[in-house]
């Protein structure tokens, strides 16, 4: 049986909850993959499960990390035709957004994406959160259309510097950033 690392914890709490464990080695399911990794993103996100201020329910133990970049290594039956064993990918692990902090990953497909070429894996997983979060309040909530002038407070951080970057290709040259 083969063994893999994963960076867990048992109980909610500090940093120093998490420890480096082995466990059995992950089986792709239906509609997932299986991704070797190559980088993960570490973000506010994962701090909030470490800490137990998640608003989602998460069992313990549970391996952290919401965020990926890597190889599939397998796929699981119902898995989309569009990937393929070898690809290189990116994305979010699931809908806990946890697992993501171990050698191989076993994700929800529909939350990968192919990874662009010139992406490496470590700038790729630093997307998914951050970039979806800066997406959905840009263009879904908001509604930003061209011609309107918009403020973006916090663009030191990754959500607004996101932000400020779709704001630049839907409104050019009417943004102003703050930090």
């Amino acid at each position: 049986m083969s063994l893999l690392r994963a960076a867990r914890i048992h109980g909610f709490g500090p940093p120093a909850t998490i420890k480096l464990e082995e466990l059995d080695f992950p089986i792709a399911g239906p509609g997932e993959v299986l991704v070797k990794m190559e980088a993960a993103g570490v973000g506010n996100w994962d701090a909030w499960v470490r800490d137990g201020r998640s608003w989602l329910a998460h069992s313990l133990p549970l391996t952290l990390g919401a965020e990926v970049a890597g190889t599939i290594a397998s796929l699981g039956q119902g898995a989309p035709l569009r990937f393929a064993v070898g690809e290189c990918v990116y994305g979010a692990t699931n809908s806990l957004f946890t697992g993501g902090y171990a050698d191989y990953v076993v994700c929800s497909s529909d939350m990968l994406a192919t990874r662009p070429e010139g992406l490496t894996s470590a700038e790729a997983a630093t997307l998914p959160v951050a970039g979806v979060t800066a997406w959905q309040m840009v263009v879904e909530r908001a509604e930003v259309a061209t011609g309107q002038t918009v403020v973006v407070r916090g663009a030191a951080g990754n959500v607004g510097a996101f932000a400020a970057q779709i704001f630049v290709q839907l409104v050019p040259y009417k943004v102003h950033c703050t930090a």
